[in-house]
């Protein structure tokens, strides 16, 4: 969602006009599944539908999406909407990934210790059992 608002935003910013805009973002985006919606979503726009009404019906984009982009149709002021939205799914974004990294630190943590001391019981186990022999 972030990577689709950056690129709407830029090329809406430009000045090219709504439908170009969603044939190079739909051809873009990264995702051939998102991409082929897209293009959908332009074929309805190009029908005249606006592009918060296509976005919703093709079922792919978030709630948040649909409403800051229908307001931002509606206020003239879709650019800054769209901006809105790459910031808030980058900040998304961040925050799941230390998420992420808080949660792996102890599993790391952990799996570390284990292979220490396997290894330590794999060079005292031998040992013990010469002193016993020898004992």
């Amino acid at each position: 969602m972030s990577r689709f608002a950056h690129m709407f935003e830029a090329l809406n910013k430009s000045g090219l006009p709504i439908l170009q805009t969603m044939d190079i973002v739909s051809n873009t985006i990264g995702n051939a599944y998102i991409g082929s919606a897209l293009q959908k979503v332009g074929q309805s726009i190009e029908k005249g539908k606006g592009i918060s009404v296509p976005l919703e019906e093709s079922g792919l984009f978030p709630p948040l999406v649909i409403r800051m982009i229908s307001v931002g149709e509606q206020s003239g002021s879709l650019d800054d909407m769209l901006k809105n939205v790459a910031e808030h799914y980058d900040t998304e974004v961040n925050y799941l990934v230390e998420n992420l990294v808080t949660l792996i630190e102890p599993i790391l943590t952990v799996t570390i210790g284990v292979l220490v001391l396997f290894l330590a019981l794999g060079i005292f186990l031998p040992m013990w059992d010469m002193m016993s022999a020898v004992g």
